[in-house]
This record gives structure tokens, C-alpha cells and sequence, in this order.
């Protein structure tokens, strides 16, 4: 399958039934994803989303923060997509600025919630050019170890 299957109105579609919309991108949704992708200052930044009446909007964004505040941030009983620009240094002392997504997906939220937000993560991924993907299931488990482990897997 060649590109994201998106509309005019930048809808999200199901990748196996293309013609089955499952959620739309909120205005301003693609600019802010292009915005944390071009950021240039050297600070932590987070995007939260959620899913309102079928649309993925911004609920809020974290600036120069510390992954305590953005857990303190997010619900423990509800999903969230999060997209974190993480001040990395590596084991060589070089510094970089990761993007990574996270699915907060936790386990006991409404069965309803967690198909809404599963069906619309893989093509928003896609929407916003992440390769970083993670999940996770407990808002706990969203700590500095767990950023690090994750990001030296990748570098």
C-alpha cells in the first residue's frame, strides 16, 4: 500500500477497509506535528492528544519539562497519544532531540476508548512521519529509564 490514504479534510482511514473513516485530524492537528518537527530549541517539548467525537485534537503541549511533569499530565484511566521531543545524550557525549510517540493505553478504560484510539494510532503515526513508536499501558511506566531504554534500542 502505497502513502496514507487521506482525504482532502486530512480524515484518517482504516489501512484494511479504505473507504471506512475512523477519525478525523483536528484543525491545526498537522501543523503543530510539522511545528515539533522542525523545533530547533533544546529543551523537552510534548504534544498530548486525545480523541474528541471522532477527531484527534490537541489537549495540551509541555514546554521544557521533565518526564515527571508530563506523566503528572496525562489521565491514568484514559488514552492519549503523546509526542515527546526528548533531550538525549548519548553514551559518547553527543545531545540529540529524538521525536518519539507514545500510546498511553491504559488497561482500565473503556473498551470502546482504547478500539477508537488503537483503530486511529497507526495512521496517525504515519500522518506524522514518527518511527519511534512505543506503548504503554500504566502512566507510571512513563519514566526517564523508560525513555532512555527505549531511545538507546534506537541509537
Amino acid at each position: 500500500m502505497s502513502g496514507l490514504p487521506v482525504s482532502s479534510k486530512s480524515s484518517i482511514f482504516c489501512p484494511l477497509a479504505q473507504n471506512i473513516k475512523v477519525c478525523d485530524l483536528g484543525e491545526g492537528v498537522a501543523d503543530k506535528l510539522e511545528k515539533i518537527r522542525l523545533r530547533k530549541e533544546k529543551t523537552n517539548f510534548a504534544l498530548i492528544f486525545k480523541i474528541k467525537d471522532e477527531v484527534i485534537v490537541l489537549e495540551d503541549e509541555l514546554e521544557d519539562m521533565s518526564v515527571d511533569e508530563l506523566q503528572a499530565e496525562l489521565p491514568t484511566s484514559q488514552p492519549r497519544y503523546v509526542v515527546l521531543s526528548y533531550c538525549y545524550k548519548h553514551d559518547d557525549g553527543r545531545t540529540s532531540y529524538p521525536l518519539l510517540f507514545i500510546f498511553l493505553s491504559p488497561s482500565g478504560c473503556k473498551p470502546e476508548q482504547q478500539m477508537m484510539y488503537a483503530g486511529c494510532k497507526l495512521n496517525f503515526v504515519k500522518a506524522s512521519g514518527l518511527t519511534k513508536v512505543n506503548e504503554i499501558r500504566n502512566v507510571e511506566e512513563l519514566t526517564e529509564e523508560y525513555i532512555q531504554e527505549k531511545l538507546s534500542f534506537y541509537h
